[in-house]
């Protein structure tokens, strides 16, 4: 963990920088706004957050990710268990995502690239923002079609209402694909929100297997499609259920996906 205070005093307490995803010219640009205003603030290891949660002194959150993947959801989950006010930079930000962010606790949410005059205005917003103890977001779900739907909470994957035995990364690996359900997501999309930046492409390729097998064995007519030298795409049959409209096109699944994206990834 990295502490660069720049205006440090003992009655303020610091904000938290939590990088998700490594992009240094955005990050450059957020530690300018708080350096400019004088906030005290500490960089955290994404890994670091969920143990240090309860121990530290913390006055609000930024998030600085890519686009929305499970590790943001994941780190962004833990603050909004803490009542930790949190600022989410995310990259590509549609109004559906960012809808279901602010749903799921949230308190802003701003797309990548931002101007330096709006974050700071935002950032400032951010610390008049009071922390309220003991509040817990809901729970929830995201409904794919009538018959396959997410738990986020419990990180269970059900088919026809029974849960799918998956591995802690079969679930992330499938959520990415389930966020973006009728798109394709690239090899290397899938390895960095699932936090495997060096994952091979056959061992990539062996989990999404996995998760076929899982999906037909369970009577899905949902199927991981592999687009050759590209990545894959979550396709959502139209047997499964009426509510088969593809996320962002504002059919049925999208307002479900919408609200069953305030649900938490533990």
């Amino acid at each position: 963990m990295t502490t660069v205070p720049p205006a440090e005093r003992p009655d303020l307490q610091t904000v938290w920088l939590v990088p998700t995803v490594d992009r240094p010219v955005h990050l450059a640009q957020t530690l300018g706004a708080l350096r400019s205003r004088a906030i005290p603030y500490v960089v955290v290891d994404r890994g670091e957050v969920r143990e240090r949660l309860g121990q530290a002194r913390l006055r609000a959150a930024i998030v600085h990710g890519g686009p929305v993947s499970p590790i943001l959801l994941e780190v962004q989950r833990w603050l909004a268990d803490h009542a930790v006010p949190t600022l989410l930079l995310v990259e590509g930000l549609t109004d559906l995502y960012e809808a279901s962010l602010i749903d799921r606790g949230a308190h802003d949410a701003l797309s990548l690239p931002v101007s330096s005059r709006v974050l700071g205005s935002r950032v400032q917003a951010l610390l008049r923002v009071p922390r309220a103890a003991g509040w817990r977001p809901p729970g929830g779900s995201l409904v794919l079609s009538s018959s396959l739907v997410v738990d986020l909470g419990r990180r269970l994957v059900a088919v026809r209402g029974k849960d799918l035995p998956l591995t802690r990364l079969q679930f992330r690996v499938f959520l990415v694909l389930a966020m973006r359900a009728g798109r394709v997501v690239t090899r290397s999309e899938i390895a960095k929100a699932v936090g495997q930046d060096t994952m091979s492409s056959r061992s990539l390729e062996s989990h999404v297997s996995r998760l076929r097998l899982q999906l037909r064995e369970a009577g899905a007519a949902t199927t991981i499609r592999a687009v050759r030298g590209v990545g894959y795409v979550l396709e959502v049959s139209g047997h499964e259920g009426d509510d088969t409209a593809a996320p962002g096109t504002g059919g049925p699944r999208s307002r479900s996906l919408h609200s069953s994206m305030r649900g938490a990834l533990d």
